[in-house]
């Protein structure tokens, strides 16, 4: 499990062949700069997410419910109070959410994208969060989606990945420890990205 300490040690356990995967990290100021749990949204293209007052405030999706595939348009307008759908790209639409899981430090919370065809057919998900321990984030993708861990040549950077056919990577994470951690803000110790394709029949 991943967890950054105080003093910016990073520990994510082993892999499968019981190799430490304990590294010394730091980093660059975040791309992304998050607000509180409520309203710590970044995008996934670096546009301004948004940005969400106190009656807005999203209401906790668990991990299983937000990341899936058989999600429509109209589930996204109607699970929250508040959708960016004028994202459109080539042959995708995109509706932009907020998501927070939980208020405990291994729950995540940042910018949910839902990219759909022109069937209504769900074709990608990305998210830019924070965390402060990624461990439950990571042990999901690797049971639901078979992401497994992808050694870079960049000590910061924690990168997981599921392979296409052709064996480049179809979906990725990225998780970088921030560049100032805080002990009074355990739930943005660390950045994520993620890019979640539809996964290959």
């Amino acid at each position: 499990m991943l967890a950054i300490s105080s003093s910016g040690q990073s520990s994510l356990g082993t892999d499968s062949a019981g190799r430490s995967l304990n590294e010394q990290a730091s980093r660059a100021e975040a791309q992304s700069q998050m607000g509180s749990d409520s309203q710590r949204a970044g995008t996934i293209d670096g546009s301004v997410g948004p940005t969400l007052g106190p009656a807005e405030s999203p209401p906790p999706v668990e991990l299983a419910e937000a990341l899936r595939f058989d999600i429509t348009p109209g589930w996204v307008m109607t699970r929250w109070p508040r959708v960016s759908a004028g994202l459109a790209e080539l042959e995708l639409q995109g509706y932009r959410v907020p998501l927070v899981t939980g208020i405990a430090e291994d729950d995540v919370a940042g910018a949910l994208t839902y990219y759909f065809n022109a069937r209504q057919q769900l074709e990608r998900i990305t998210f830019r969060g924070t965390t402060g321990n990624a461990g439950k984030l990571i042990d999901y993708l690797v049971r639901q989606y078979r992401f497994g861990r992808r050694l870079t040549n960049d000590p910061r950077i924690f990168r997981f990945e599921v392979p296409g056919p052709r064996g480049e990577p179809q979906s990725w994470l990225e998780i970088r420890p921030a560049g100032v951690v805080k002990s009074s803000e355990p739930f943005r110790r660390l950045t994520v990205v993620l890019v979640l394709h539809r996964p290959h029949q």
